[in-house]
This record gives structure tokens, sequence and C-alpha cells, in this order.
């Protein structure tokens, strides 16, 4: 009989023991997720944190600024270029940068000026040589897309050229576009477009084109 009791009071200790060191055990959890709760840090990270019940946390953007640039499009006229101002968010890096101002160029004209790349155009390839040399290898829709005129193949070019080498788009590294390269689906222009302009050579920035009327064989006013 006094073993039995023996026993019970035994048992008796050890649940009591062991419901003392549960409660223990929650005491330090609860006061762990207050102390991160303080921190404004969660307990447990992941992948895609959500804030504001739901919403995806968006990474942050320090090194990015918005910024005002000039994208070249034509008149309504088709006869000369003209400036729209388009704010840009912009990286550190000038490659990027250019990126962005050619989806900018491919998305269109906000104004009443006339689009000069294709809409259904894609950039395959960009790549910023240490010379300043940028090489934008288009998509074929750009060819596909394109109206076949003297006119409308130089205010493409030049538009293009115009918008990337303005010293906005230039990072705060130094890396700077002075001359632009066009390649059609990896290759150099073959001559069957666009076939007013040689393409051969990279080109560099005429202003001339911009507010000036140019006629359909090519030649510029003045």
């Amino acid at each position: 009989m006094q073993k039995t009791e023996r026993k019970d009071v035994f048992r008796s200790g050890l649940f009591a023991m062991w419901g003392l060191g549960t409660l223990v055990l929650l005491f330090c959890v609860i006061l762990l997720v207050y102390e991160l709760a303080q921190r404004d840090e969660a307990p447990y990270a992941t992948a895609n944190p959500r804030i504001n019940g739901g919403a995806p946390a968006l990474a942050q953007t320090d090194s990015s600024t918005m910024r005002e640039l000039l994208l070249y499009f034509a008149s309504p006229e088709g006869a000369a270029l003209v400036a729209e101002p388009r704010r840009i968010e912009l990286s550190e890096r000038t490659v990027e940068n250019c990126r962005k101002v050619l989806a900018a160029l491919i998305e269109g004209p906000r104004d009443l000026l006339a689009p000069v790349v294709s809409p259904s155009t894609s950039i395959r390839g960009l790549y910023l040589l240490p010379g300043g040399e940028l090489v934008i290898d288009f998509s074929r829709e750009l060819e596909m897309g394109h109206i076949r005129s003297a006119s409308a193949e130089l205010l493409m070019v030049h538009a293009i050229v115009a918008s990337l080498t303005q010293s906005g788009i230039n990072s705060r590294a130094g890396e700077r576009v002075a001359s632009v390269r066009f390649l059609f689906a990896g290759s150099p222009p073959t001559g069957a477009f666009p076939s007013h302009i040689d393409l051969s050579e990279a080109i560099t920035p005429d202003l001339n084109w911009i507010n000036k009327p140019s006629t359909f064989d090519g030649t510029r006013d003045g």
C-alpha cells in the first residue's frame, strides 16, 4: 500500500514538473515574439514578405531615381523629330537605362506625335562596349512593321540614336553612349531593310534631324 502511494506521489511530482517546464517554455516563446515585434522583425523570414494585410512588400530602390528625359518621335506629318519629355526611373547602369528608354520608344508617344518604332518590336540583346558604342539587336518585327520610305527609316534611326545618347541616361560610373550600332535578329543589316540608310557602321547623333524637315530622299533642308 505504501509502495503504491509512493508511486502516485512520484508520478504526480513528474506531472507537476512537466507542467511547470511547459509553462516556462511557453513564457519564453511569448517573450521572444514580443521582443521581435518591438524590433519590427518577423519571427520567421519568408521569400515573399507581405505587409499591410497581405500586400507584397516592394523591394527597396534606393539606387534608382526618377529623371526627366527627352524621347524623340516623328512630327504628325512625318517630316522631323520632336522631343517629348518623359519621366523614367533610371538605375545606376547605363545599359539598363537604355533598355528602359527603348521600351518607352516602342510604347510610342503620348501626345499627337507619330511613333518611330513598330509596337511589336522586341529587343533581343543590348550591349554597351567600352568605347561608348551601344549595340542593339532588334527583332525582325521592326523590319516587318515599318513603312518602307527614306523619311521613315531616317527618322526611326535618328530618333533612337538621339534618345539614347543624351547625357541624362548615363550612369554615375561614367558609362556613356556615344554611338549606336543596329543589328536585326543577331545579324548586321542586309540592305533590304533599311534600304535608304547605311547601317554598316555605328551611328552617331545628328541633331539636324530634330525639328528640321527631311525629304523623302534623305536630304536635309538648309
